[in-house]
This record gives C-alpha cells, structure tokens and sequence, in this order.
C-alpha cells in the first residue's frame, strides 16, 4: 500500500477527528491543500479550465491541521488510492470573496471546516448567496462559477504544484 507520510504517528494525530471540533477561524495566509489528477497539469502548473469544480462545496484540506500530502493519504480520500494526484496549494486570500451573477443576486465564497473521522483538516470552499440566509452551499450559476475559475487562475498562474512520491509499505 503507498503512503506519503513515514511518520504514520504523527499523521494519525494530526487526521484522526478524537473528539475535536470544528474550527471556523481561517487567517487569510492559511493554505489549503486540493488533490487534482496528474494529467490537469501542464510543465508543473495546474491547466486553468480544470482549476477546481464548483459544485458540492470544494473538499480541500487546511494546513493548520494538515500537510499538503495528506490530502494524498488514503484517511483523507475515503480509502481510494489517489498515487495518480498532485497537489494545489491555495492560500485562503486566493479565494475570490464575492462575485455577482448576470441576474445581479451576489455570491460570497469562502472555506468552511468540516472535519471527518478519519480527516480532521477537511473542509470546503462554500458559494453563499448572501440573500439566502440559510448560510449553506448553493451551488452558483455557471457565469459565476466562470469567473470564480477564471479569477482563481490568474492568482495562481505561476504557482506550481506539489509533487510527492508515494512510499511503498510492505
């Protein structure tokens, strides 16, 4: 079975939920951790189309809790082998705050921890229509997923993208 972390005590400690709850600060120089396939990039860049869907809120993991290959990890992938990933780092300021649809209703975007058993760093990026004031994911209109996608881009045009090598356990 592959692994990307030697230290599997330290990772155990750092993914394992044990009680702890939710944290809802995030400071804008926070990174958060995206696994994306290994053919979404191009000489080490992630190809911008492809950046991130917006739908379901956008899993991702947060380094206040996380290193950027635990997201690789089988605890943090629901037990699927993700050996074929890279990784997206993205600061929390990356995140466009709000964007407005054609139709003119507003759009607030923003990460939103929500911890599993086996993944405690695991959150999502969340679209808010912010007349909706459930305070839930809604997924946007396609204009606004665009321009969520496209201004993402242009933040981490130059950025590259993690490379680990998986471990091999006997």
């Amino acid at each position: 079975m592959p692994i990307f972390n030697l230290d599997r005590e330290a990772h155990r400690q750092r993914t394992t939920l044990a009680g702890r709850g939710e944290d809802q600060v995030f400071d804008n120089d926070e990174h958060l951790y995206r696994r994306i396939p290994r053919k979404w990039t191009f000489s080490g860049r992630v190809v911008p189309p492809l950046m991130i869907p917006l739908k379901l809120g956008v899993s991702v993991n947060r380094s206040k809790y996380s290193e950027p290959q635990d997201v690789l990890e089988r605890e943090c992938c629901d037990g699927n082998d993700r050996t074929d990933c890279v990784v997206l780092d993205i600061y929390v300021r990356d995140i466009p705050r709000e964007i407005t649809s054609a139709d003119g209703r507003v759009y607030r975007f923003s990460p939103v921890h929500r911890p599993r058993e086996t993944c405690y760093a695991h959150s999502e990026v969340w679209s808010v229509e912010v007349s909706d004031r459930s305070g839930e994911h809604v997924e946007p209109p396609k204009n606004v997923r665009d321009q969520f996608r496209a201004l993402l881009a242009q933040r981490l045009h130059a950025r590259p993208v993690l490379e680990f090598t998986p471990i091999e356990l006997e």
